[in-house]
Parts: C-alpha cells; sequence; structure tokens
C-alpha cells in the first residue's frame, strides 16, 4: 500500500514538473523593426525579423539601410541595432548554481546600443565585443560602432569598462567616449554638447510590448507550454521547414534532424 502512494505521489510530482520548468533561461524578444530587419538562424539562413520572435546564442540580427532600427529585450536590458549593423548574439545564458545572468555580443559592423537598467551582480555579464574591443557594464546606457579596423564607445549614463590587446582597461564615463584600433592605445575624450544631444536622441527606445512582456512573465514563472512555444519558434529559424523530393514541407521534428536546446542551465 506504501509503495502505491509513492507511486501515486511521484506521478503527480512528475505532472506538475511537466506543466512548469523551475529551472530558469535566457531569451532575448525583437520587441520594435522598422526599414529593412534580418534575423539570420544557426544554418545561415535570413528571415524578416518582426517583433515577438526570439533570439538565441548563435543568432545573428542584420539591418539593411541607414534608416533601419531593430530593437532587441532581454529581460529588463535591451540592445538597439542602427543602420547597416550587424551584431551576433554569442552568448545568452542563465548559470543557475550562480544565479547569474551572461549576455555577451559581438558587433560585426555598424553601430549598436546597450541598455542595463539594474547594476548587475558580481558574477553578472553584459557586454559588447567588436574585432578590437571589449566593452563591459554594469548598469549603464552605451554605444558602440566600428567600422573597418577601429571602434568607438560612447557612454551617456553610468560607466562601461573599455578593453583591446593593445591597451590597459579603461573606464569611460557619462558624456564620455573611447577609439580604439587594433594598433594604438586607447584614446579617451569628452563628448561635445551636440552629439550629446543627438546620442540622447538616438537612446529612445520603445516600452516591452504586452506580448513579449506576457511572455517574459511567463517564461521567469516555469511555464512549460510558453517554453515549449518559444523553443520550436528558435529551431524554425535556425532549422527552417525542409522540403522533401516532392517539394511537400518537412518538419524538423519529425525528421529528427535538428536538435537545438532552447534553454541553458549548469543543473
Amino acid at each position: 500500500m506504501k509503495k502505491r502512494v509513492a507511486a501515486i505521489c511521484l506521478l503527480f510530482a512528475l505532472s506538475a514538473c511537466s506543466k512548469n520548468e523551475t529551472k530558469p533561461f535566457k531569451i532575448g524578444l525583437i520587441n520594435f523593426v522598422l526599414g529593412k530587419v534580418y534575423l539570420i538562424g544557426k544554418d545561415g539562413t535570413e528571415i524578416s525579423a518582426k517583433a515577438g520572435l526570439p533570439l538565441d546564442s548563435g543568432m545573428k540580427i542584420k539591418t539593411i539601410g541607414k534608416d533601419s532600427i531593430c530593437e532587441v529585450y532581454i529581460a529588463e536590458n535591451a540592445i538597439k541595432l542602427f543602420g547597416d549593423s550587424i551584431v551576433s548574439v554569442d552568448v545568452l545564458a542563465h548559470d543557475s548554481e550562480a544565479e547569474s545572468d551572461n549576455s555577451i555580443f559581438k558587433l560585426e559592423k555598424g553601430r549598436v546600443m546597450g541598455i542595463v537598467k539594474n547594476k548587475l551582480m558580481k558574477n553578472e555579464n553584459f557586454q559588447i565585443n567588436t574585432p578590437t574591443c571589449t566593452a563591459a557594464v554594469r548598469g549603464t546606457t552605451f554605444f558602440v560602432s566600428h567600422e573597418k579596423k577601429s571602434s568607438s564607445v560612447s557612454c551617456i549614463d553610468g560607466k562601461v569598462e573599455v578593453s583591446s590587446p593593445k591597451s590597459k582597461p579603461v573606464v569611460v564615463e557619462e558624456n564620455e567616449s573611447a577609439e580604439v584600433s587594433k594598433t594604438q592605445k586607447i584614446k579617451k575624450s569628452d563628448i561635445d554638447k551636440d552629439k550629446a544631444v543627438a546620442l540622447k536622441k538616438d537612446s529612445e527606445i520603445k516600452e516591452l510590448t504586452p506580448e513579449n512582456k506576457e511572455t517574459f512573465t511567463k517564461i521567469d514563472s516555469g511555464d512549460a507550454e510558453s517554453r515549449d512555444s518559444v523553443r520550436k519558434k528558435i529551431k524554425r529559424i535556425n532549422y527552417p521547414t525542409k522540403k522533401d523530393s516532392k517539394g511537400n514541407s518537412k518538419d524538423d521534428d519529425e525528421s529528427g534532424s535538428a536538435d537545438v536546446f532552447f534553454f541553458k542551465s549548469n543543473d
């Protein structure tokens, strides 16, 4: 009798786990798109970006045209791509043992803004890399641009630590900027008033949409249905639906050709 009761309790526990995933995981959600913006999956396929699409490690965002914009939220933090830019998502992960989040992006070309609303813990990381520098923050609003062999980091709020292979780390504070190249030391200077006004205007970002807010809330609560729904979207972006010899759609879920893990945990 005791064994039967224990088995029933185990079934209830497993059922509860299937409905709610308690392990946290990390994603980004596209919140606003203007102009020509594309989301690039792991296999290199490009799709038109739109609000609500998820972003995961290994993906890229590309904007075409000087007026194109893409805004992405990662929980309360965000990045904003400006025209003719490419940003790859190197790391979006939650370390369950350390209870910390890590977000690392690489700006391949163009210009991107990073917003970290709340001060990060010591074991957390939010940074934007370029081929010539790394900009790491704890809580701030900053811009990073890269063209050819040089990068620029401008801070309009808080502090940013900028480092490069040829120079010791430099702290860039509010209304300061730093120029970085592969062959020279980091050069820091003040931002003039006109540029500061322009940067302040560029830092404006849309509020989180109700749909994205609901998605983040459900994910944070451990809702398995929401997790699975977003996981499927990520899978389709990374490995688009293929067609058989007759031209019929062939879903990766059925073929078993894709193996994409949606969340990362050390548990």
